[in-house]
């Protein structure tokens, strides 16, 4: 055994410490967070976005210290007591810190631009320094990276604050329990508690919903942005493949992974992602949906009546805007683009990639994949107050199984002959429609219940029997999609629709999305969580630690 293999021998001693660990997760914010006094009428940060609140930061109206005093307050509020959403998992003891920092940048005339100040939470599976990177997994409780992401590192460059982190499905797969992890339980949805938040970067959606950060990082393999952020009603952006870099981050698979921004708006997105990429912002103005012609995908329609609606209807916003919708059909492989390629590189990529992964971490860690099996599925786990799915557990099992066959002629054939394929289809029938972009469903259905318990109002007859669907055109493809919020359903449950585009052009799809957000004006309403009494950004907000 090498020498972090003895650290998970099942004794007493490392039992207390795992456990210890794993209820710290859980632990309300510090005291601090209680003595956190705001100042007078200034700006209400309230649902604001990153636009709003930087212009506000700029005249004086709001301070970076106030501003992430309001956010722990409502975390406090709302994720810690009351409905308990269970979105964070983590605050950076280094926020505050941070905060004052960029204060004391705008009070010099050196602010960093429109970050400057501005709280941003992060996916369990990106490094951030100073806080441990679980992946979800009380296996993972004490993988403490060295340094930050280097998506993360340049947000910090750009002035961003590190608020924390956001819990996640567990190894970033959901396996039927959406949002749930072993190191931080179940997120709920912020717009009804019922619901799930989607997976895997449920803790950030459900986040920004909730109003505890503008804006939140999270990783998508087939779906893990764009889901979530369809499911909540906010803005979703998976850029091209290899857009963003991917170094720190715990992967899934490096053939389909992406790190995005989960945003209120499609301009925040695009701040945010031009900030991980090291781009120019795109701009969205210079794009004008007069005259553009969508290619409407219509046969993800058939599962639930109002989402079907919801697709008729944002094709009509766009062509009252003067484009011109057309309908396309895409053939099988493209429709449910799982079978052909994003299922066998999930099952292919999945223990590789962890392996790989693991191999940097700290002697604490556990050395390979089997080994985190092995540790998820002993009888200390399963006896935790949160036990690992084993579902999950089983499906990396199943990779771990297939490792005798990576490398081989068929997994080659995936990168040389199946997305190549792919593509032509795409780019082929965009060229021949003369299409500016594709418009389709995120999701087949709205918000599921929890853990799929039965609840007669949720209609989803999906004909894959996986309303996640249409999600996997873009990790097939390569191709850039942001979902934005387009419809609220009959139970009140925000409906996403999608646009993708060909590589390179997430100025042009966050473009349209931005006006069919606007023109949909689709906003989800969270009862359960109103403004606190306190809310108002001018406060003098005190850092707090969680772990």
């Amino acid at each position: 055994m090498g020498a972090k293999s003895l650290n998970r021998q099942i004794r007493p001693g490392v039992l207390g410490l795992i456990v210890s660990l794993v209820l710290a997760l859980v632990v309300t914010a510090s005291s601090a967070a209680a003595h956190r006094p705001h100042q007078g009428p200034g700006f209400d940060p309230a649902g604001a976005t990153i636009v709003e609140l930087a212009a506000a930061l700029d005249d004086g109206s709001l301070t970076a210290v106030g501003l992430l005093g309001f956010y722990l307050d409502r975390i406090e509020a709302y994720d810690d007591q009351g409905p308990t959403v269970n979105a964070v998992t983590q605050l950076a003891k280094t926020a505050a810190k941070e905060a004052r920092a960029s204060d004391k940048r705008r009070r010099k005339g050196e602010s960093l631009g429109p970050l400057d100040g501005i709280p941003i939470l992060v996916k369990e599976n990106i490094d951030v320094k100073g806080l441990a990177s679980t992946a979800g997994s009380v296996a993972l409780l004490r993988n403490y990276p060295s340094e930050d992401a280097l998506v993360i590192s340049r947000l910090r460059e750009a002035g961003a604050v590190i608020l924390g982190k956001t819990n996640m499905s567990e190894l970033a797969a959901s396996y039927g329990r959406l949002g749930y992890s072993s190191a931080g339980g179940l997120t709920l949805n912020p717009v009804e508690l019922t619901r799930n938040a989607s997976g895997s970067s449920s803790g950030s959606a459900a986040a920004v919903a909730a109003d505890f950060a503008p804006v939140a990082l999270g990783t998508d393999t087939s779906g893990s942005v764009r889901g979530p952020a369809s499911s909540v009603g906010a803005v979703g952006l998976r850029g091209t493949l290899d857009a963003a870099p991917l170094d720190g981050i715990l992967p899934y698979s490096l053939n389909l992974d992406i790190v995005g921004p989960i945003a209120r708006s499609a301009e925040d997105a695009a701040l945010v992602f031009s900030v991980m990429t090291g781009d120019p912002v795109p701009d969205l103005d210079g794009y004008d949906v007069d005259g553009m012609r969508i290619g409407v995908i219509w046969q993800y329609s058939a599962a639930n009546a109002e989402v079907a609606t919801t697709l008729t209807g944002s094709a009509a916003l766009l062509e009252s805007m003067g484009a011109t919708a057309v309908p396309v059909t895409v053939s099988s492989d493209l429709e449910y683009a799982w079978t052909p390629i994003v299922g066998p590189y999930s099952g292919y990529d999945l223990a590789h990639d962890i392996d790989e992964y693991l191999e940097t971490r700290n002697r604490w860690t556990p050395d390979t994949s089997q080994e985190l099996v092995d540790i998820l599925t002993s009888e200390w786990a399963l006896s935790l107050p949160n036990p690992p799915n084993q579902a999950r557990i089983a499906g990396l099992q199943h990779s771990i199984d297939m490792q005798g066959d990576y490398g081989s002629a068929e997994y080659l054939a995936l990168g040389s002959d199946v997305r190549p394929g792919l593509q032509a289809e795409v780019l082929d029938l965009m060229a021949f429609e003369d299409l500016d972009v594709l418009l389709f469903p995120t999701m087949e259905c709205p918000a599921s219940p929890v853990d799929y318990q039965p609840d007669p109002t949720w209609i989803c007859d999906s004909p894959f029997g996986d309303e996640y669907a249409p999600s996997y055109i873009s990790p097939a493809v390569g191709f850039p999609e942001v979902t934005v919020p387009a419809a609220i359903d009959s139970e009140g449950l925000p409906i996403g629709m999608s646009i993708l585009a060909p590589a390179g052009e997430e100025g042009l799809v966050l473009a349209v999305g931005e006006a069919l957000q606007e023109a949909a004006d689709a906003v989800a309403e969270t009862p359960e969580l109103p403004p606190l009494v306190a809310d108002s950004g001018t406060g003098r907000g005190k850092g707090s630690g969680r772990r």
